[in-house]
């Protein structure tokens, strides 16, 4: 990859060390990506301060507390703020910024933060024939634009290895924390008794999330399954859970406590960006079954068993031998224990340094 620092570029507002500013931009994005954005925006590297956060109006309420700016085709929030650095998140804001800064030949440096795989934006419109040709070539012309960023992160190996070039940097947002006594407290809410083994799986309720596979799975092990989320597949699913051991329960904001009142952990997911929920879920020291999509294989390391996003018979079978397996259930939980995922403040740090590279 060519260095973009070293094409010329036209001045742009500089402000002292310790007080550069930072414009974060995003697209229509998952609540996982919104949450990154949040935490990176109101917990910003050291040496730096959050100017503003730009992106489509009905975001503006998950901003609270920080500067928001609408975004739209006729104005540049550049203009407006005058930041050190443009941070975009997913390949719309990317190319925004990009329009923005004349593809990166004048005003700030761009740095563009890849959330999803092409197996993840490609595959939706296209499950069971392949990727269009088509959409490869959007995906190709993508990595072309994103040449002319001046830093590229991609948040796990994999999108990196799709993309050719760039910074690892997995995203950092806060992670849910149990109350004491959340086990029992959360088992009494619902009726479920303390003896009783518990699968949990938290996601919003959209074909993406196969959560009927999740329902198909549990039925028939003597284990009681939670859905944690809401969606348009909410009727659907329903219907499918009625006698089969799994209770649908809505958006919760207490997942710290669902994890801690839970024994395991299940999502067989076609596409994750990331694998949010999978990392919550190891950071509690649950078992994780799950499928190999996103960066849940480097998530998960020996702390689960994962199988093709396309394997349902395969998690079915997973699910019924870890129920049945005290003694596994104890093996996954202590490696998930012993994983050591990086803290958020550390990732932010990262981002940091990757800033400092790219500021003149």
């Amino acid at each position: 990859m060519s260095d973009p620092q070293d094409e010329p570029r036209e001045p742009h507002s500089k402000h002292p060390p310790g007080r550069r500013r930072v414009l974060q931009v995003l697209g229509p994005s998952s609540g996982g990506i919104r949450r990154h954005v949040r935490y990176l925006a109101a917990n910003p590297p050291e040496g730096y301060e959050t100017a503003a956060v730009a992106g489509p109006g009905d975001l503006a309420g998950f901003f609270d507390g920080l500067r928001f700016l609408p975004t739209n085709e006729k104005s540049s929030p550049v203009v407006k703020i005058l930041p050190d650095v443009v941070h975009a998140h997913g390949l719309t804001a990317g190319a925004q910024a990009l329009r923005w800064t004349v593809l990166g030949a004048k005003g700030p440096p761009v740095v563009v933060t890849v959330h999803t795989s092409m197996q993840q934006t490609l595959r939706a419109s296209s499950r069971s024939a392949g990727v269009p040709l088509a959409q490869r070539a959007m995906w190709q012309g993508a990595r072309l634009a994103l040449r002319r960023v001046a830093a590229l992160i991609a948040v796990s190996d994999e999108v990196r290895s799709q993309v050719g070039f760039g910074d690892v940097v997995p995203p950092a947002l806060d992670l849910p924390v149990a109350e004491p006594g959340a086990r029992a407290k959360v088992r009494q809410e619902l009726g479920t008794p303390e003896d009783r083994l518990v699968i949990l799986a938290v996601g919003r309720l959209h074909p993406d999330k196969q959560l009927d596979v999740f329902i198909r799975s549990v039925e028939g092990t003597g284990a009681e399954g939670w859905i944690a989320g809401e969606g348009p597949e909410r009727q659907t699913l329903e219907a499918l859970a009625g006698g089969s051991g799994v209770r649908l329960l809505g958006h919760r904001p207490d997942v710290g406590n669902l994890l801690a009142a839970a024994d395991v952990f299940a999502l067989p997911a076609h596409a994750e960006s990331y694998g949010f929920a999978v990392m919550e879920a190891v950071s509690a020291g649950l078992p994780v079954i799950a499928t190999r999509t996103g960066a849940i294989l480097e998530l998960v390391g020996d702390a689960g068993v994962l199988v093709s996003p396309d394997d349902a018979e395969g998690f079915r079978a997973v699910v019924r031998e870890v129920v049945e397996s005290p003694e596994m259930r104890q093996r996954l939980s202590l490696a998930a224990r012993q994983r050591g995922l990086p803290t958020p403040r550390e990732l932010v740090a990262r981002i940091g340094v990757i800033y400092d590279r790219v500021v003149r």
